[in-house]
């Protein structure tokens, strides 16, 4: 019992009415006791015949269960629902149909065209959302920063005194007196 291939174009139409077309492979093949019958009730071109449009109808019937978007995301829902439907058809036939393969799907450039603006609209967005949450983020940063400058600047002015910047002064002074001294003194330092 040799297993037979045939590879087929279909077109069909969407749940939501956009032209399909793919390209199907069908495994098959004859049940022995069924050989001579087909040969001698259909003839040598059952291909032609019975399979090609069985495929032609199982397709359609199958694509028109799915919207467009669904086709592409539940292709293994679509090829399961073909494969259902063409084995029970050609069965009655003698014809096992081993595997059915769903090998491309293509639609209109139309919907090509929409489907592709819809997912850069859709990156743009995200996009969009990541730079709000980035300057919210950023907002919130500086904030922080800002409390946290004036937190150390309230310490720093609760902490200094007349007596710690006396304290600073001397301690930072290198002995010298000032050789110019105009209308007051640069700092008090007890000479005593």
């Amino acid at each position: 019992m040799a297993i037979l291939k045939i590879e087929t174009d279909a077109a069909a139409a969407s749940k939501d009415l956009q032209d399909v077309n793919s390209g199907i492979v069908i495994n098959y093949v004859l049940e022995r006791g069924k050989i001579s019958d087909v040969h001698k009730d259909v003839g040598i071109n059952y291909q032609d015949k019975l399979i090609d449009p069985a495929i032609q109808e199982v397709f359609k019937a199958s694509t028109a269960k799915f919207d467009a978007t669904e086709l592409i995301t539940d292709r293994s829902a679509v090829k399961a629902d073909a494969y259902e439907l063409l084995r029970d058809r050609l069965s009655t036939y003698g014809i096992t149909v081993l595997e059915l393969s769903i090998t491309d799907f293509s639609f209109s450039s139309e919907f090509a065209k929409a489907i592709e603006a819809k997912q850069v609209a859709q990156q743009s967005a995200e996009q969009a959302k990541f730079n709000a949450q980035k300057a919210e983020q950023d907002a919130q940063a500086s904030i922080n920063r800002a409390k946290g400058e004036a937190e150390a600047q309230r310490l720093v002015q609760t902490s200094v005194t007349p007596l710690t910047l006396e304290k600073e002064a001397i301690e930072k002074w290198d002995g010298k007196l000032p050789t110019y001294m105009g209308q007051g003194t640069v700092f008090n330092i007890p000479l005593q």
